[in-house]
């Protein structure tokens, strides 16, 4: 009997400190909780300094880029075009007895204009460039003239394909593939370009 006298006491006694703890428990669950909900979906996202100051880069290139800049990029651009449907002719025309060399020479030819046309007018756009735009694009156009030159190239083999007296079809036409190629690459760069000058819309 007295040992369950003694029991009691002790439970009444220990009960408020057990009650106090488990409060504690709560406030600090809760506390927790809410710290978490601070860094939701809703919260602003803060950004670095190397993504601010990249964001503060663009927005000075697009302040720079004039109508005359756009005008010339847009005009390049609908050259490439051409130039890849002339390659894209060339790679259709006919091989072995149904090769038509005259036709082939006719059509390079006007290749050969409409890639002259868009180097003449990229080199246009670059004069129209400041300081700024042009340091921005560096490497890219570090890529462009790389591609400009094996462009070239091509044409040049091309050239002297059709100079014979019996051109090798299929050979024109591999060449033809590799110039659309090349001028796929360089559209990529140039439109990639636009985006960075914000030439292009």
């Amino acid at each position: 009997m007295k040992a369950k006298v003694s029991m009691l006491i002790l439970i009444f006694a220990l009960a408020p400190a057990f009650a106090l703890a488990q409060g504690r428990g709560r406030g600090s669950g809760a506390q927790s909780g809410g710290q978490r909900s601070t860094q939701g979906p809703g919260s602003p996202v803060q950004m670095g300094p190397g993504q601010a100051q990249g964001q503060m880069d663009r927005a000075r290139l697009r302040t720079h880029a004039t109508g005359q800049q756009r005008d010339q990029f847009r005009t390049a651009t609908q050259t490439m075009d051409q130039v890849r449907t002339q390659a894209r002719d060339m790679t259709r025309l006919g091989t072995g007895q149904g090769f038509n060399a005259d036709r082939a020479r006719q059509t390079r030819d006007r290749l050969q204009e409409q890639v002259q046309s868009m180097q003449k007018q990229q080199e246009q756009l670059m004069q129209r460039l400041d300081e700024q735009q042009r340091t921005a694009i560096r490497q890219r156009t570090r890529d462009m003239e790389q591609i400009q030159q094996r462009l070239t190239g091509r044409l040049q083999e091309m050239n002297g394909e059709l100079s014979q007296a019996n051109p090798n079809g299929e050979k024109v036409r591999t060449l033809a593939r590799n110039i659309e190629r090349e001028t796929n690459r360089w559209q990529e760069q140039y439109r990639a370009m636009g985006q960075e000058l914000s030439l292009s819309k």
